[in-house]
């Protein structure tokens, strides 16, 4: 059995990546991966409809070629995906420790804003896990690699490179304290777009060794694809892979190998576009690269050498940190975090904004600072209480966002002459728990105000319920 805390019972780790997601559970003194029902440490990210089931992970994979149409994958990009996946993952860690989980600790993006926790939190709840924290996965990735006991003050910066995602954090540890000082990212780049050029490598290939287009048969291309991706992973390992598909279109066999100096080639502007999100958390904060004391690697498509080199480079060759297997870094981490007495503070991900009654918005804080201050300067109003609408930007105008919350400043009233301007200003900071705390004052007279703001669920216990029985179904 998992071991136990007195007030939760056994607490799961859950890293639901885009690619695949992975378990860790507290035994025996230490985190331990959870393998699934195939013996993997890491379940693929897929969901799979038949006539007469609903498949998950790799058993959803391995059909993928003969049911290419009713096969999805990065499902946990997917609200329904998502909740699948919390299921699964629940499931097979309640087969490994041999008893009932209800509560667990996830992972999400270090540039997932409220509305993408909270679902991450839905989906968990639907699959009936009780999330009782939810942190970034370099947070959790730093604690797996034992940062938090490092004795002094260090800059360490952790680059995710996963199937769907790059994610860099620079994370300050001092006295056993984690500040994430600065985040940057791409949700649209990683392992995935480096297969997917050579897929497109072979498709050429074949239509210019047989003048056919292979292209046009789904099932060919996810025979293709699968083949594509396990040559991604052995050309980490070997200088050379190849590809043998028997009857790939049209009763035509495809024999080929590719070189990794090939692979390269194809992906050195993809390779190079990862070192912009490292280049971009580094201004954030305001920090030299001299300046990062470790290097520490996350997310499978780390493994691939030339990727390597080049961060390497980048630092002038620092030696990296690779010790833990890049895709459970988080998920032990994950599992460690409640057992380990750190602190942990998070950077601003997104832009805050302070609105007008009447319109307008003011943004003074930036991305990535811990702490932000924005100054409203607000037109008075006739028997109006001061008031801030604070939102988090996605793009745009305040205007076009979403509002958090609406704080009013006591005691004082509106009473200047027309066209006077008053001055308030706003300051807000948020815990590595998403809990933002938010505070207004009057530069005028100093009168103040202060509000927590914790994420809270959007779904009722009823909807949470029904969801949950339609999901099982």
């Amino acid at each position: 059995m998992a071991e136990t805390g007195d007030r939760h019972g056994p607490v799961i780790g859950i890293d639901l990546g885009t690619a695949c997601s992975c378990v860790a559970v507290w035994q025996h003194g230490r985190a331990e991966i959870v393998t699934n029902e195939h013996g993997g440490r890491v379940t693929p990210s897929y969901i799979a409809f038949t006539d007469t089931e609903r498949l998950v992970g790799d058993a959803a994979k391995s059909q993928a070629s003969r049911n290419p149409t009713n096969t999805v994958f990065e499902a946990a990009r997917r609200g329904g995906g998502r909740v699948r996946a919390a299921l699964k993952d629940k499931a097979e860690a309640e087969a490994y420790i041999g008893g009932p989980v209800k509560n667990a600790v996830v992972t999400v993006p270090a540039s997932f804003d409220v509305l993408q926790r909270r679902a991450t939190k839905h989906a968990c709840a639907i699959s009936g896990l009780d999330v009782l924290g939810v942190i970034h996965e370099p947070t959790a990735a730093g604690v797996a690699y034992g940062i938090h006991g490092i004795a002094g003050d260090k800059n360490v910066l952790v680059f995710d490179l996963g199937g769907g995602h790059t994610s860099v954090s620079l994370l300050a540890v001092a006295s056993g304290k984690i500040t994430v000082k600065a985040t940057a990212g791409d949700p649209h780049l990683g392992g995935e777009d480096f297969s997917s050029r050579m897929v497109e490598h072979f498709v050429a290939q074949f239509k210019a060794e047989h003048k056919k287009d292979v292209a046009r048969n789904a099932r060919a291309m996810v025979r293709l694809r699968a083949a594509c991706e396990q040559a991604n992973k052995t050309l980490s390992s070997a200088s050379w892979a190849t590809i043998e598909l028997e009857r790939l279109h049209e009763d035509t066999d495809f024999y080929s190998t590719i070189m990794r100096d090939q692979f390269d080639d194809l992906n050195l502007d993809l390779f190079c576009k990862c070192l912009e999100p490292i280049k971009k958390c580094l201004a954030g904060a305001k920090m030299d690269r001299s300046s990062v004391d470790d290097v520490v690697l996350v997310g499978g498509s780390t493994r691939i050498p030339r990727v390597r080199r080049l961060i390497q480079d980048l630092f002038d060759g620092k030696e990296l940190r690779k010790d833990i297997n890049p895709e459970e870094a988080a998920a032990r981490g994950l599992r460690l975090a409640g057992h380990v007495p750190a602190r942990r503070h998070a950077a601003l991900a997104r832009r805050g904004g302070c609105r007008r009654r009447h319109g307008g918005d003011d943004t003074k804080e930036h991305p990535n600072s811990r702490h932000g201050e924005g100054e409203d300067n607000l037109h008075p109003a006739p028997s109006q209480e001061r008031c801030c609408h604070l939102s988090f930007r996605r793009r745009g105008a305040t205007s076009e966002n979403t509002l958090l919350c609406e704080l009013k400043l006591p005691g004082t009233r509106n009473k200047a002459k027309p066209g006077v301007k008053l001055s308030v200003s706003v300051c807000f900071s948020i815990d590595a728990d998403g809990v933002l705390t938010v505070s207004a004052r009057d530069r005028a007279n100093g009168h103040k105000n202060q509000m927590r703001i914790v994420e809270q669920s959007q779904l009722s216990k009823m909807e949470i319920e029904r969801m949950a029985m339609e999901a099982k179904e």
